[in-house]
Protein backbone atom coordinates (compact mmCIF):
# COMPACT_ATOMS: atom_id res chain seq x y z
CA UNK A 1 0.00 0.00 0.00
CA UNK A 2 1.50 3.36 -0.98
CA UNK A 3 1.97 5.83 1.85
CA UNK A 4 0.03 8.43 -0.12
CA UNK A 5 -3.13 6.34 0.53
CA UNK A 6 -2.71 6.69 4.29
CA UNK A 7 -4.38 9.61 6.03
CA UNK A 8 -2.87 9.68 9.53
CA UNK A 9 0.01 7.66 10.96
CA UNK A 10 0.77 7.49 14.66
CA UNK A 11 4.15 6.50 16.08
CA UNK A 12 3.18 2.90 16.76
CA UNK A 13 2.06 2.47 13.13
CA UNK A 14 5.34 3.94 11.86
CA UNK A 15 7.28 1.67 14.23
CA UNK A 16 5.45 -1.42 12.92
CA UNK A 17 6.01 -0.29 9.35
CA UNK A 18 9.77 0.24 9.69
CA UNK A 19 10.88 -2.05 12.55
CA UNK A 20 11.62 -5.17 10.48
CA UNK A 21 13.18 -3.09 7.69
CA UNK A 22 16.06 -2.00 9.92
CA UNK A 23 19.23 -4.14 10.17
CA UNK A 24 19.24 -7.13 12.51
CA UNK A 25 22.37 -5.89 14.29
CA UNK A 26 20.40 -2.96 15.77
CA UNK A 27 18.94 -3.48 19.22
CA UNK A 28 15.51 -2.11 20.20
CA UNK A 29 16.92 1.16 21.55
CA UNK A 30 18.88 1.80 18.34
CA UNK A 31 15.85 1.02 16.18
CA UNK A 32 13.65 3.39 18.17
CA UNK A 33 16.30 6.12 17.90
CA UNK A 34 16.71 5.56 14.14
CA UNK A 35 12.96 5.81 13.53
CA UNK A 36 12.83 8.97 15.65
CA UNK A 37 15.65 10.47 13.58
CA UNK A 38 13.86 9.54 10.33
CA UNK A 39 10.63 11.16 11.51
CA UNK A 40 12.52 14.29 12.57
CA UNK A 41 14.32 14.54 9.23
CA UNK A 42 11.11 14.06 7.22
CA UNK A 43 9.42 16.72 9.33
CA UNK A 44 12.27 19.23 8.91
CA UNK A 45 12.25 18.68 5.14
CA UNK A 46 8.50 19.31 5.01
CA UNK A 47 7.65 15.82 3.76
CA UNK A 48 5.48 14.99 6.77
CA UNK A 49 3.63 17.21 9.23
CA UNK A 50 2.26 16.62 12.71
CA UNK A 51 -1.51 17.15 12.77
CA UNK A 52 -1.84 15.88 16.34
CA UNK A 53 -0.34 17.11 19.58
CA UNK A 54 3.24 16.94 20.83
CA UNK A 55 2.28 14.10 23.19
CA UNK A 56 0.17 12.23 20.64
CA UNK A 57 1.43 13.09 17.17
CA UNK A 58 -0.50 12.11 14.06
CA UNK A 59 1.79 12.29 11.04
CA UNK A 60 0.49 13.06 7.55
CA UNK A 61 2.23 13.43 4.21
CA UNK A 62 2.29 17.04 3.07
CA UNK A 63 0.13 17.73 0.03
CA UNK A 64 2.93 19.23 -2.05
CA UNK A 65 5.23 16.25 -1.38
CA UNK A 66 2.89 13.45 -2.55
Amino acid sequence: MPLSNLKLMNRSFIDKLLWKKLPDWMDDKQRKNKINNLISELSRKGIIKNKGTFGKPKWVLCENKM
